[in-house]
């Protein structure tokens, strides 16, 4: 049996996680007083750790344990993390009340 592609799901998928990373990754460099290129390495290797050890230990598991315990550990795993951010975001906006990301500094745009 032949699986359609999911190249295009991917693509819409991946294209806002790009988007929206690397600017926020460029603003906690400079707000941490680090370098671009430092931060832009390190959230790199994450995607590429990430691109690595996922299908190896995803295939294992479902190997394992079968292909619907794991999909539905991912999304346990996925919402748990969801909320983890939602609940820091909520938290660092509480602490940082007069705080602001200047978009023009980011991307050289004027709004």
């Amino acid at each position: 049996m032949r699986y359609p592609s999911r190249r295009r799901e991917r693509s819409v998928a991946s294209a806002p996680l790009s988007a929206i990373c690397y600017p926020l990754a460029e603003a906690g460099a400079a707000e941490a007083g680090l370098g671009r290129a430092t931060v832009m390495g390190l959230v790199n290797m994450c995607w590429g750790v990430a691109a690595v050890i996922s299908p190896v230990v995803g295939g294992a598991l479902a190997g394992a344990v079968g292909d619907r315990v794991v999909f539905a550990g991912f999304l346990v795993v996925t919402a748990g993390a969801g909320l983890a951010v939602l609940a820091a975001g909520r938290f660092l906006s509480s602490a940082d009340e007069g705080a602001s990301v200047d978009l023009q500094d980011l991307t050289g745009y004027e709004r």
